[in-house]
């Protein structure tokens, strides 16, 4: 789709592009007739899209665990037996002919999820019955003194605190350094020492397990998908998503902001350092780095001020002396 001179193509270029390659798409359709199909479909989409009147307003229902239910399988069916998923979205879409695919995707593997000890949600057959969809779980996923954490460092937060909590088989994750760490030859293999330890290798091991998983599921949704476009001439919808910075940042942060509420009586408990958080989110990019750099030269309480530690960024430390060099 991208060609040589994308970079100098207007957005209504760039636009027509995408719009020609999803209507053009290399897919090796059963007949004729199938391919103008899924020509016609898309082309529903691109005059709504481009405000133009379709040959009929287009119909991509957002339609859950429907089309397991209207086969007679349940969820847990969906999220463990791809066989039987892949028969319920071939009922689904012979019978009503959408405009565009059901979102297979949705149908999360929950293979992944038992490997990975997942905690944030349930899902069908765990925590749920077998035909509900999953459900979120209220907990205080961010405790109340971590958005500095979160701020100064959000890789590291949520490598270090926050991924542990959501999955149990990454626990051990806590026991590794930041990757920051990683800035030059005498810090290298001290950083790699805790991956000796027997809990962090069965975490590893986890995580390849839970990667091959969801490569199956990942091949099962794509050919089931495959099937639909080939046989039926349906166009997928969504090739990509993506969601609003403070959509992302705000899930480990749900709770803890909600908590902050005021009532008539006043605020039910202390507010976090917004100011600082909202600059951080709203310009996209980390404007206060420097607590990073103070870290890095910060040591254990038992050990002695070195050095490298430069003057300049010992002055400016102002915390508590609980970590000589920085204190930060």
């Amino acid at each position: 789709m991208f060609t040589d001179d994308w970079n100098d193509l207007s957005s209504e270029q760039r636009f027509a592009a995408r719009m020609d390659a999803w209507q053009n798409a290399p897919i090796e359709f059963v007949s004729p007739d199938v391919r103008q199909a899924y020509i016609d479909r898309v082309q529903l989409w691109r005059d709504a899209v481009t405000l133009r009147k379709p040959a009929h307003v287009p119909i991509a229902p957002w339609i859950g665990l429907f089309p397991l239910r209207y086969s007679g399988f349940t969820g847990h069916d969906a999220y463990y037996d791809y066989d039987k998923l892949g028969q319920a979205w071939d009922k689904f879409h012979a019978d009503f002919r959408p405009d565009a695919l059901a979102m297979t995707i949705a149908m999360v593997p929950g293979k992944v999820f038992d490997i990975l000890d997942y905690k944030l949600y349930d899902w069908p057959g765990h925590g749920v019955t077998d035909d509900a969809s999953y459900q979120y779980n209220e907990r205080e996923w961010m405790k109340d003194d971590e958005y500095d954490l979160l701020i100064n460092d959000p890789s590291n937060y949520w490598q270090r605190f926050y991924v542990p909590r959501m999955f149990g088989a990454l626990e051990p994750w806590q026991m590794l350094a930041p990757f920051t760490d990683l800035c030059e030859a005498p810090f290298t293999a001290p950083f790699f020492v805790p991956f000796a330890a027997p809990p962090v290798k069965q975490m590893l091991q986890k995580m390849m397990d839970a990667g091959d998983a969801a490569m199956e599921w990942l091949q099962a949704f794509m050919a089931i998908d495959g099937k639909q476009m080939a046989t039926l001439g349906i166009p997928q919808m969504a090739g990509s998503s993506t969601k609003a910075p403070y959509d992302i940042l705000a899930t480990p942060c749900a709770v803890r902001a909600a908590s902050c509420s005021t009532s008539s009586a006043g605020p039910t408990r202390s507010r976090p350092p917004w100011s600082g958080w909202c600059l951080w989110r709203s310009t996209g990019r980390c404007v206060r780095p420097t607590p990073l750099g103070i870290r890095w030269c910060s040591f254990p309480s038992t050990r002695a001020p070195t050095a490298s530690c430069p003057t300049r960024i010992t002055a400016r430390c102002t915390g508590p002396r609980s970590r000589p060099c920085c204190w930060a």
